[in-house]
């Protein structure tokens, strides 16, 4: 395979009647798709957009909360050749505006709450050559020059490829103060990722991918929507962040997977934590003698079978099937990474920054560590360079990952890219094991 639009086209291939989407809103099921259902979905928005004159190479930007319809477009932009802009719903409307007339994209697929939000801005000039897709308008909401979502007959539809060394996404680093800074990613840069995670992460038969964090999150969008789909997995979408809402829903499907940031999983250990203190003591000296026990026959590498039997109360908490939780975004608490692991539920704990895809490092399961980083993943190398005494210096990662370079700024790219070397602009250290500390 080349390019992305491959591997999901393959994807709805292989695995058609598997279920590819469900979309959950607390105690209902808003949407089920098999791979062949989103196959037609994602084809007809395709057919929509090339029939409205999008070409090979036009960029396609998303501006949503997470739901199907998310990656239903990418899915059909991909196939039109698209290269995508995912874009962070959480900024202000000046932000995004900002990187919106940036990007300039040729499609922009966006809610009905957010294009009222950027309308009001007064920026329309921005849109001029631009097609706004508004998901779920209101009846009689006036959509100025949108368009509702719709799709078009699929006979209409024809499937453009890229190379890989083509552009896939433009992912912005940052959306306040100074200049926006586009990091362009190739289908190379994400295909050599996927290859890494996949070995590292398979997922099998069955598997669900909890979609939490933002799908314009680097982690998100490579678990949560490529690795998933290409490997035949289900993504699950729930728009409430709520506690009790996430783990009704783990437990409704049996999550096998999940992507949190570390505020979220502090409040999930806090309520496991809880139901512990609360348990009378002849029942918590059984549990904590059980958590021994997991600990030392789990200890060189994870077996959640075993896990999940030995503590099948705390792992129903989570749905029973849960196997790891993928943890990003910001610094990862040692004490809570080893609790979940003591539990047999390990978490992830990656490095990676927007230029680099998704992950440099990954810390090791077998045995954990939870203390680091992680060592770097196949084909990826760390250095530590200007290091002081104690050998603490700036991280240069270089690997297949590695962007392309900032949109329309090949100065900022000179700097930050040197001889196939990304600076980082991090301070780190390596130990004796290879394993990076930041």
């Amino acid at each position: 395979m080349s390019c992305l639009g491959d591997a999901l086209r393959d994807a709805t291939t292989t695995f058609k009647s598997r279920v590819a989407m469900i979309e959950a809103d607390r105690h209902r099921e808003n949407v089920r798709y098999t791979f062949l259902e989103a196959e037609r979905l994602a084809e007809g928005f395709a057919a929509y957009i090339q029939g409205r004159g999008f070409a090979s190479g036009d960029r396609c930007a998303i501006l949503m909360q997470n739901q199907s319809k998310w990656l239903l477009a990418a899915t059909g932009a991909l196939w039109s050749g698209a290269t995508l802009v995912p874009l962070d719903y959480k900024l202000t409307a000046g932000e995004q505006l900002d990187l919106l007339d940036h990007c300039r994209p040729r499609v922009l697929v966006t809610e009905a709450s957010t294009w009222e939000r950027l309308r009001a801005e007064g920026r329309g000039e921005i849109f001029e050559r631009t097609l706004v897709i508004v998901t779920e308008p209101r009846e009689g909401q006036d959509l100025g020059p949108a368009v509702p979502w719709q799709t078009a007959d699929t006979r209409g539809f024809t499937y453009r490829g890229r190379e890989r060394d083509e552009t896939a996404c433009i992912v912005y680093s940052s959306g306040t103060g100074g200049t926006p800074k586009g990091c362009m990613l190739s289908h190379a840069n994400y295909l050599a990722q996927a290859e890494v995670l996949a070995k590292l992460f398979p997922m099998e038969e069955g598997d669900k991918f909890f979609s939490v964090l933002p799908t314009n999150h680097a982690i998100d969008f490579m678990c949560g929507f490529l690795l998933a789909l290409m490997m035949g997995g289900t993504v699950v979408h729930q728009r409430t962040l709520r506690p009790k809402y996430l783990a009704s829903t783990m437990q409704r499907y049996g999550i096998t997977q999940i992507a949190l940031v570390p505020t979220i999983l502090k409040n999930l250990e806090k309520k496991l934590r809880e139901r512990l203190d609360d348990l009378p003591k002849w029942q918590r000296l059984i549990v904590d003698g059980l958590l021994d026990l997991n600990e030392v026959a789990t200890r060189r590498r994870p077996n959640h079978a075993l896990s999940s039997k030995l503590l099948k109360p705390l792992h129903d908490q989570f749905g029973g099937k849960l196997r790891f939780i993928f943890a990003g975004g910001a610094f990862v608490d040692r004490k809570m990474a080893e609790f979940f692991n003591r539990i047999g539920i390990p978490v992830v704990i990656g490095y990676g920054l927007t230029e680099a895809g998704t992950v440099l490092t990954v810390n090791d399961l077998e045995p954990f560590r939870g203390d680091t980083v992680g060592k770097p993943v196949d084909d990826t190398e760390i250095e530590i360079r200007d290091a002081n005494e104690l050998g603490v210096g700036e991280v240069w990662a270089r690997g297949p990952t590695v962007m392309q370079g900032y949109l329309g700024e090949p100065e900022l790219t000179a700097e930050a890219i040197q001889d196939g070397w990304l600076r980082t602009g991090d301070l780190g250290t390596i130990d004796a094991a290879g394993h990076l500390k930041l």
